[in-house]
Order: C-alpha cells, then sequence, then structure tokens
C-alpha cells in the first residue's frame, strides 16, 4: 500500500535526523567545552585568522552563544522528533485520532515556538559576530517557521476535537 510506504519511509527518516541531532548534540557539547578546556588555543588561532581586525574575546563570546543556541536547538529537536514517532506509531496503528496526539501536537507546536526563539537568538549572535568583524554564513528571519508553527497549534486543536468527536460517537453507540 501507498500509505504504508510514506510511514515506513517517515519512520526511518525520523530515525536518521534523530541520531544526526544525537550527533549534532555532541559536537556543539564538545566544541563548547573545547573552548573553555582550550581557551588559548582558540584565542591564538582566531588571533592569528584576524590579526588584530577585531576582539577575539567578544568573538569567542559569540561563538559559545552560537554552541548554546545549537544545543538548545537539538533540545528542541528532539521534542519535535520524539512526538512525530509517537504519532506516526499511532497512524500505523490505525488509530491517528486520539487525544494523546492532540497534546503531541501541541508539545510539538510548543517545541516550534522553541525552535523559532532559538532562530532568533542565533540570527541575533550572527548579526553581532558581522559587527564586529568577523566572518558570518549571514542570517534572514525564517517567516515560514512562523507560519508552520501556527498550522501545528491548529492541527493540535483539530485532534483535539476529532479525538472528542469519536470519544462521544463511542459512547453513544
Amino acid at each position: 500500500m501507498q500509505r504504508d510506504r510514506v510511514l515506513r519511509l517517515s519512520s526511518a527518516l525520523l530515525w536518521v535526523i534523530f541520531w544526526f541531532n544525537i550527533v549534532g548534540a555532541a559536537a556543539f557539547l564538545a566544541f563548547l567545552l573545547f573552548s573553555f578546556g582550550f581557551h588559548q588555543t582558540v584565542v591564538d588561532l582566531l588571533a592569528r585568522k584576524y590579526a588584530g581586525k577585531l576582539d577575539i574575546g567578544m568573538l569567542i563570546v559569540a561563538m559559545r552563544l552560537l554552541m548554546m543556541t545549537g544545543l538548545a536547538a537539538v533540545a528542541v529537536g528532539w521534542v519535535i522528533i520524539t512526538r512525530l514517532q509517537a504519532i506516526i506509531a499511532t497512524v500505523a496503528a490505525g488509530d491517528p485520532f486520539v487525544a494523546a496526539n492532540a497534546r503531541r501536537l501541541q508539545a510539538i507546536g510548543w517545541a516550534l515556538v522553541g525552535w523559532q526563539l532559538t532562530d532568533l537568538a542565533t540570527g541575533g549572535v550572527t548579526i553581532w559576530t558581522a559587527r564586529i568583524g568577523a566572518d558570518t554564513g549571514g542570517w534572514t528571519p525564517n517567516l515560514a517557521g512562523w507560519l508552520v508553527t501556527l498550522l501545528i497549534f491548529v492541527l493540535a486543536r483539530v485532534f483535539a476535537a476529532g479525538a472528542a468527536m469519536r470519544d462521544e460517537l463511542e459512547g453513544t453507540i
């Protein structure tokens, strides 16, 4: 069946993303700890690259802030991935319109709010880093992300209403 293939593919893809998320957490944490444990090495490398063109101390603070926002994004990603995996399991079982899925979608919605706030924090640090003269990749606000966040909150309400209607119907039969 087409739907079964889509569910299997979605589930497999989520597991791949789950493991990338874990690797990302390890990398952000390792770089953050490295920046403290080998502070002078980092200072020396950046001083060599920028040769007195900017305040290295400020750049290191910015780099650490970016690593912390990365860790926050990983935590938010974990919430989204695990809740979505649970929703997929109920769909595969043929029972998606349950109150638990409405709660899971609500949790995903709040996690997406956190994701968007993390994105704004990343943007703020990126803009600040560019202003002090460091090389950056740039940043633009993600308006589509806010739209998707709203969509998830609406879908959570739809699922809650669907689950309530189903429960009511089962109670009358």
